[in-house]
């Protein structure tokens, strides 16, 4: 029995020795890659023929610096942001611009496709770039350059943050926009939290370790939505994405068991913009039923070509009648990076997670048991097999 223990005990001291967090000097990697729809496309579509989703034109970008650019919105999306936050200078390449590789790449590429969804024949019409392919275009293209441009890419690559934003097209595109109505939620959301799963785990097996994946918006009350429901929310709509949420919430422990030593930061997307639409004059906001931008017709989507926005962007909600403002990817996105509230983001926020620095031996050891040392101490401690919780 005393043999037995002594084991034990040398066993858990090799946990901690190996477990030691790497030096400071090693923790510089700040690099961002994106996967997702329209809500992160910070220009790829502009690179597709044959396909209408685009915004490569005024009156998107009226309040980015270099103009129109293929962004849904009138100045910066979530993953500019969020970029901003982690210190990366500039703006994120988009992955379909030739010039997108060598030092380019080390900081981050963006990957998302308006239209796209997380099914490969979601708008396959559109000729976008679903997320299975936008995850072969990291594996196949820009993972053999880095590997080119590093010595070696596991403590990158397990240091980079990979960001998602995706499934709202599947919903569109199968259900609420098909001759079908005999849409089955349930067996589809189960499919594509599936299908997510595959992707994510494609990225963990060729080194990937943290993880931010923002959940679905109150589609429901954009106002393409209220257009078909008298200025009302359509709640089906809004309940499909709960539905969504939930199982991608729910999944995050079957991610973290099935790909030791990952982190995923869960952004809560709906509740965060749901702040804005049940109170807006809190933040300024005083119009979340129309569109900033001038669209033709009662099914427009997208703002009219070359048409004039809205004088003053900071008081309304929505751009076109789907995407936000510039002013309400700002606050999501800071939110993300900054919040302590577990109704917008948990098990950490994203600040945190960037500050996570740990080496090789960690990789296959799940963050749960890791020992408080090796996490940067930004509030929060973690001991034993409890979860990541704000310290006392």
């Amino acid at each position: 029995m005393k043999a037995v223990a002594n084991l034990l005990l040398l066993s858990l001291v090799h946990f901690i020795v190996f477990l030691k967090p790497v030096k400071a000097e090693q923790a510089a990697v700040k690099a961002l890659y994106v996967f997702g729809d329209s809500f992160l496309d910070n220009g790829n579509n502009n690179y597709i023929e044959g396909t209408d989703a685009k915004s490569d034109y005024p009156p998107y970008g009226v309040d980015f610096p270099v103009g129109p650019t293929g962004r849904f919105t009138n100045g910066r999306n979530p993953a500019d942001v969020l970029a901003e936050h982690l210190g990366i200078a500039g703006y994120l390449p988009p992955f379909n611009n030739n010039q997108t590789k060598g030092d380019r790449i080390l900081h981050g590429v963006n990957y998302a496709s308006a239209g796209a969804g997380i099914f490969d024949t979601t708008w396959v019409t559109e000729h976008i770039i679903p997320l299975s392919h936008q995850v072969e275009n990291f594996l196949n293209v820009t993972l053999p350059e880095l590997e080119a441009e590093l010595n070696d890419t596991s403590y990158f690559m397990s240091h980079a943050i990979f960001m998602f934003l995706i499934g709202g097209n599947d919903y569109n595109y199968l259900c609420f926009d098909s001759d079908d109505d005999t849409c089955d939620f349930e067996e589809l959301t189960s499919n594509l939290i599936g299908n997510y799963s595959i992707q994510l785990q494609k990225l963990y097996d060729a080194g990937a370790r943290k993880f931010v994946l923002y959940n679905l918006q109150p589609s429901g009350c954009n106002p393409t939505s209220r257009i078909q429901n008298d200025g009302a929310c359509v709640k089906e709509y809004n309940d499909a994405m709960v539905l969504f949420n939930n199982h991608l919430n729910a999944s995050l422990d079957d991610f973290m068991e099935e790909m030791p030593g990952s982190v995923f930061v869960y952004v809560n997307t709906y509740n965060i913009l749901s702040q804005v639409i049940d109170e807006p004059a809190s933040f300024g906001i005083e119009v979340i039923n129309a569109s900033c931008c001038y669209v033709e017709g009662t099914k427009g989507i997208t703002c009219e070509e070359y048409g004039s926005p809205c004088s003053n962007r900071s008081i309304y909600l929505y751009y076109d009648r789907v995407h936000p403002t510039e002013k309400v990817y700002n606050y999501l996105s800071t939110r993300a990076y900054l919040s302590n509230l577990s109704s917008e983001v948990h098990p950490i926020n994203v600040k945190t997670l960037a500050n996570i620095t740990f080496n090789s031996t960690l990789y296959n050891v799940p963050y749960k048991l890791w020992p408080v040392e090796v996490l940067n101490n930004e509030g929060f401690s973690i001991s034993g097999q409890e979860e990541l919780r704000p310290a006392s």
